[in-house]
């Protein structure tokens, strides 16, 4: 049984030592959100944290900021998925993570890597854009 929730941003610096070995996962991919930012952006309130456990021990992260469109809709913004197993673990998250996004009025939205295209059908994604980044 997978349980799912939202870290209190006082707890965020107790779990540094089980959040290292997942943000590690991210950082190989991108160096947007290394441990330090992590536990300050989410200790401070932020970010939003999501986990998901497994018997016991933390198998995902989530990432979210509260965010706005310039017409002032608020939107939740899924900023980085850490983890073992998305196809095991992602769906659980995703679908609490939509219910606090619902609650709170917002939508949500999602950055990901290319290869997060062959799990859109299984997490309920639909493709909305495309982000370049511009070569030095």
């Amino acid at each position: 049984m997978i349980e799912v929730g939202l870290v209190p941003p006082e707890k965020v610096p107790r779990l540094r030592n089980a959040l290292t070995p997942l943000i590690a996962r991210l950082t190989r991919l991108s160096d947007d959100w290394p441990i330090d930012r992590v536990i300050a952006e989410a200790g401070a309130g932020r970010l939003d944290l999501w986990f998901g456990i497994d018997g016991g021990r933390l198998a995902m992260v989530a990432g979210c900021l509260r965010q706005e469109t310039a017409s002032g809709k608020p939107v939740y913004w899924v900023e980085f998925v850490a983890g073992e197993n998305l196809g095991r673990y992602g769906r659980p998250i995703l679908a609490e993570i939509k219910t606090f996004a619902r609650a709170n009025n917002a939508r949500i939205e999602a950055k990901g890597r290319l290869g997060w295209k062959r799990w859109e059908k299984h997490l309920g994604l639909r493709r909305k854009a495309i982000i370049y980044e511009v070569e030095d």
